[in-house]
Order: C-alpha cells, then sequence, then structure tokens
C-alpha cells in the first residue's frame, strides 16, 4: 500500500519513506496519481481552479512492513536544512520556523555522521 496526501503547497511533508512532491495536483504526475487513488474527486473541493494550485500532493515510497502504530506523518511550515555528503546516508531536519534560531544544524549533521562512522 502507498501513501498519498495533500498539504498548503507552503508546508513540507515527511513521512516514513521518500516522497515524491507534486507542485500541481492538475497536471503531469500530481494528476496521474490522483487518478490512480481515484481521487480526482478531490479537485472538486476547490470553487475555481486557481485555488487548487495552492495545494502540494505528496507520495511516498512503500515502506517495508512495519506495525501500523511506527508510520508516521509530519507536515507543517517547516524550514527544511538538507545534507548530502556523497559519503553518508542524506540528511534532512525539518524545524519550525519559530525555532530556526536555536538550531545549529551544522553540528546536528556532524555529530549524526560521527555516529555512523563509529558504529
Amino acid at each position: 500500500m502507498t501513501l498519498a496526501i495533500t498539504c498548503p503547497k507552503d508546508w513540507h511533508a515527511v513521512s516514513n519513506s521518500i516522497e515524491k512532491r507534486y507542485e500541481d495536483p492538475k497536471v503531469g504526475g500530481g494528476l496521474r496519481l490522483l487518478k490512480r487513488h481515484n481521487l480526482n474527486w478531490f479537485l472538486n473541493f476547490y470553487e475555481n481552479a486557481e485555488a487548487s494550485t495552492e495545494v502540494a500532493l505528496y507520495e511516498y515510497e512503500q515502506t517495508p512492513r512495519i506495525s501500523c502504530y511506527l508510520y508516521a506523518i509530519c507536515a507543517g511550515a517547516y524550514k527544511v536544512f538538507e545534507d548530502h555528503d556523497p559519503m553518508y546516508v542524506p540528511q534532512r531536519i525539518f524545524i519550525r520556523q519559530s525555532l530556526v534560531e536555536n538550531l545549529r544544524h551544522e553540528l546536528m549533521f556532524g555529530i549524526t555522521k560521527t555516529t555512523l562512522d563509529f558504529y
């Protein structure tokens, strides 16, 4: 089973698996996703065509079997920090805008890399 969610375009959504984001659910991959999951009715919630472009559509890859209580979805107006060091797995930090000034993302990425090296 796969998961698809919608949220405001200025939000980010993260879950247990890799996501694919569609900026406009009415065209291209977004429209194919709506049709595949029989969600065409979703676009009828909007009174005009412009309102539907304010929504992003996310599709998540299927995870290996896990208990349903381990599955998580977090969505909100997060600031995202990314680290794509080719020597390590890609890392991301999602943080509320109000807490950005307290985050030392370089330190957090460094601690994670050190821990990966240790184990």
